[in-house]
């Protein structure tokens, strides 16, 4: 049953008369099969849980189902439709009143539609002729988020009227179109068509479809179809069909007996909703826990004046056992200051997924803190907002605020916090940092962290974001970055490391709440994991022993046959690769891209690459500024497998948004030293034994930067030829704008690899520095050079123009490159045409050679 539905009605007449045959569909059957007989795509439908039509598809594209009738004079439609997502072009409903073909290229007929462009989203009304649609009629309300539909349609006297019902009970005139005519009479086809994207073909959800004939004479008394306990003094009832409201709200029509201790429930009124065919009964005294009851119904009428009896059977449950993301830590607010508009006091907020949930059933603990609840009985959907008592005067005007004794002062910068029952298992855990917020100056205080989609508890950072709503936060209200239509993350590993020969840690990007069965993982090589435990903050780390011992240098492989996430869906993972580590030594890891000087709001990152055929530890490594002597030792549990290029930064949520992020789970999140904008050091290195060893280092300055740059801010330096040194000058470029001004975890825009043949070359011949990150630059390359060898290269124009003086007295080595990124001495970038280099090369012998080279400058033609 859908509790809050808008009501759709549309009125229409036909000027013929036929044979009628109704449909009546609300699914309880559990098939598509049985009357009436559904067809078209019905293998892209299933009947959910709640005896729902579900559209559950393999893929994005469109699904059409349809059921024949015969149409009469007078007609009556209606339908429950409920749309988990905000519609679209891409997201779109039809509802086919009447086709005269089920072959839609071809039929007559009128249809409804909802899902267009932009954020209006109103509902129109389409004649369709030969399968050509022409729009007769637009509605005046907007259905743009996650509409929950009750239709109802009418056909009378050559008019179309539409009119709907807000989930308030608020009445809508949508539109009243007069005079259409058509020869609609006969037999047709009443159908559904959804058309969707991959990320909701399980998201339009259907029920309660009724066709019939107004004219014919009604002659069945109104049927009983639910019974939901709103509260335990309040029953809501839903028949089959509007009923008559004075027989509706006759509370002696009504009476309600526990069975097990003989007596009757008083009841103080019944009340006819907005929806006629809905009864809301309140009760003088409140249910008892896990009592049975028998309610009665008597006398109540339908609009056609047909009266029945009715009963229904139910047991009132107050507690449950509580299961794991019953209840949610929804919303964290742990700095007031400075005040955007909250409450100046911290709280939590907590969401409850489940009826009849008891707090006192939980405790709630904030690092290793532990605080019971107090019993208060919540029901799905409601908010409790957690505060100290000694600020309840800040909490007055805050909905289902809750001051929690003995409450424990929340860590700006992060907390562990969990729910558990009183039995000891865990219900949810959340450990956050400040990089969730994912919003420098937010993070600094005065706004709260939100979950984003609670349909999937167990993920992590991804599924938090800062509020977005101008006081702050949303205490008590549904969260402003909610979404709960966006697709579950998929479970992956953020890490994997191989500890000794017999101890595999993995870091997950979900939590699971208990430790798993070793079947969920699966080791090649005839090893047999043997204990799967769950650790960590946010119960994402898990330790797998395995048996035999691993043996070094040996490739495995470990899979995930049987992981699933918080929802129990299963999910096909790609398996890792693993290793027992190796020592790093001097050129294992060369570092390969820098950001030093990130864009406001912003983080610096450092990116090495592993060119060894081993893996290595991360936590071997300390990385350090050696201008500032400030170092930092890498700890994370990660494993560094040939061919990785790892990203070293503080928010890595913050880094996906602003690039191109290939492998996210190449990227660790670390402190770093201080790198200055202007310049600085960056060096790898281990220390075993008192003994230090410097893996790669790098000393940059700003004016490595391309001089053609107009804003190096959030613009990386890529390493152009990762095999020669990162202290020659030369092999550094500033990433191309065309890759978004850095590559974390990918290729570096810019790489390049030594010339092979010949002295002196130029590659390529034509290049063109305009940033599109395609032949950015040129390189004169040369080989087979003596030791001791200097050089002057200037760059000439066509008319024998010295542009630029490339290079000064500079030493070489016996092979390498030098770069013209097309600027000339001026520092502004030459126009197009044909250059020279002109090459002087002399040693401290005397000795003099000559080369010369050309190249073409191109500029794009817009």
């Amino acid at each position: 049953m859908m509790t809050k539905a808008f009501v759709l009605v549309l009125f229409y007449t036909i000027g013929a008369s036929t044979l009628w045959c109704q449909i009546e569909e609300s699914f309880s059957d559990g098939s598509l099969a049985a009357d009436p007989y559904w067809q078209g795509d019905t293998s892209d439908f299933s009947i959910n849980k709640n005896f729902e039509l579900q559209l559950m598809a393999d893929s994005a594209g469109a699904s059409f189902i349809y059921t024949g009738f015969t149409l009469s004079q007078n007609a009556d439609w209606s339908i429950d439709f409920r749309l988990t997502f905000d519609p679209s072009t891409s997201n779109q409903l039809r509802i086919y009143l009447y086709l005269d073909s089920e072959n839609l290229a071809q039929a007559n007929g009128y249809y409804i539609e909802l899902g267009e462009s932009g954020n209006d989203d109103r509902l129109k009304f389409y004649n369709i002729s030969g399968g050509v649609s022409q729009l007769l009629s637009t509605g005046t309300s907007s259905f743009s988020s996650s509409p929950a539909v009750r239709m109802h349609c009418t056909l009378r006297e050559s008019i179309w009227a539409i009119s709907s019902i807000d989930p308030d009970g608020n009445h809508h005139e949508e539109m009243v179109i007069d005079g259409i005519s058509g020869d609609l009479a006969g037999t047709g086809y009443f159908g559904l068509l959804c058309k969707y994207s991959a990320t909701r073909k399980d998201q339009f959800i259907f029920d309660n479809i009724l066709v019939e004939d107004p004219n014919m004479i009604d002659v069945k008394p109104p049927r009983l179809l639910d019974v939901e306990i709103s509260n335990p003094r309040q029953l809501i009832l839903s028949f089959s069909e509007a009923l008559e409201s004075s027989s509706a709200e006759h509370s002696d029509n009504y009476s309600l007996e526990a069975l097990s201790s003989p007596g009757f429930i008083t009841l103080n009124q019944a009340l006819l909703l907005a929806d006629p065919s809905m009864v809301q009964l309140d009760l003088r005294q409140p249910l008892t826990n896990g009592e049975a009851y028998q309610l009665y119904g008597k006398n109540i009428r339908d609009t056609s004046g047909n009266a029945g009896a009715v009963t229904w059977k139910f047991t009132y449950l107050l507690r449950q056992r509580l299961e794991a993301y019953n209840v949610l830590i929804n919303e964290i607010f742990d700095d007031p200051n400075p005040p955007a508009g909250l409450p100046n006091a911290e709280y939590l907020e907590l969401l409850t997924l489940k009826p009849n949930v008891n707090l006192g059933d939980l405790i709630l603990k904030v690092g290793t803190k532990e605080i019971s609840l107090p019993d208060q009985i919540m029901q799905r959907g409601d908010f409790v907002v957690l505060h100290d008592p000694a600020e309840e005067s800040e909490f007055s005007e805050v909905s289902g605020s809750l001051a929690l004794e003995g409450w424990s002062t929340l860590v700006n910068s992060g907390n562990d916090l969990q729910l558990v029952t009183t039995d000891g298992r865990i219900i949810h855990s959340v450990s956050y940092q400040d990089s969730w917020y994912r919003h420098s100056t937010k993070a600094q205080g005065g706004w709260a962290l939100e979950l984003i989609n609670p349909k999937d508890p167990c993920a992590l950072a991804e599924n938090w974001r800062v509020s977005e709503n101008l006081s702050g936060g949303t205490p008590g209200f549904e969260n402003s970055v909610l979404d709960s239509m966006t697709s579950l993350i998929d479970p992956g590993v953020v890490s994997v490391l191989t500890e000794d020969s017999t101890t595999i840690r993995l870091i997950l990007n979900k939590n699971y709440l208990e430790d798993l069965a070793p079947t969920t993982f699966s080791l090649s090589g005839q090893h047999e994991v043997i204990t799967a435990v769950v650790s960590g903050p946010n119960q994402n780390e898990i330790t797998l022993v395995v048996f035999p011992a691993m043996r070094r240098d040996e490739e495995y492989t470990l899979s995930f046959p049987g992981l699933s996430d918080c929802s129990s869906t299963a999910f096909s993972m790609d398996p890792v690769g693993l290793v027992l580590p190796s020592l790093l030594a001097p050129g294992d890891l060369v570092i390969s891209e820098v950001l030093f000087n990130p864009k406001p709001g912003g983080y610096d990152f450092i990116e090495f690459y592993n060119a060894s055929d081993k893996s290595y530890l991360l936590s071997d490594l300390i990385i350090g500024n050696l201008q500032n002597q400030d170092t930092e030792k890498l700890n994370q549990a990660f494993t560094i497998l040939p061919g990785m290029y790892v990203v070293l930064t503080r928010d890595p949520i913050q880094l996906s948004t602003r690039y191109q992020v290939p492998h996210p789970h190449w990227v660790v999140e670390t402190a770093l030293p201080n790198f200055n904008d202007a310049l600085g050091n960056v060096t790898l290195f281990t220390s075993r034994g008192g003994k230090v060893s410097t893996i790669d280092a790098f000393d940059y300055t700003a004016d490595m930067h391309s001089r053609l740059l107009k804003d190096p801010e959030g613009v990386s330096l890529e390493r152009i030829d990762l095999t020669r040194t990162a202290q020659d000058r030369s092999n550094w470029h500033s990433a191309a704008g065309s890759a978004g001004f850095a590559t974390p975890t990918g290729k570096n825009s810019q790489f390049r690899s030594e010339g092979q043949s010949g002295h002196w070359e130029v590659e390529p011949r034509i290049f063109s520095p305009d940033g599109d990150g395609y032949d950015d630059f040129a390189l004169l390359s040369y080989r087979e050079i003596e030791t001791g060898t200097y050089a002057h290269i200037k760059i000439y124009d066509a008319a024998g123009r010295l542009v630029s003086y490339l290079a000064n007295n500079q030493s070489l080595s016996t092979s390498g490159f030098i770069q013209w990124d097309g600027s000339t001495d001026q520092g502004t970038r030459a126009p197009m045409g044909i250059y020279t280099f002109f090459i002087e090369l002399f040693n401290l012998t005397g000795r003099i050679d000559q080369f010369k080279a050309s190249c073409v400058l191109a500029m794009r033609l817009d």
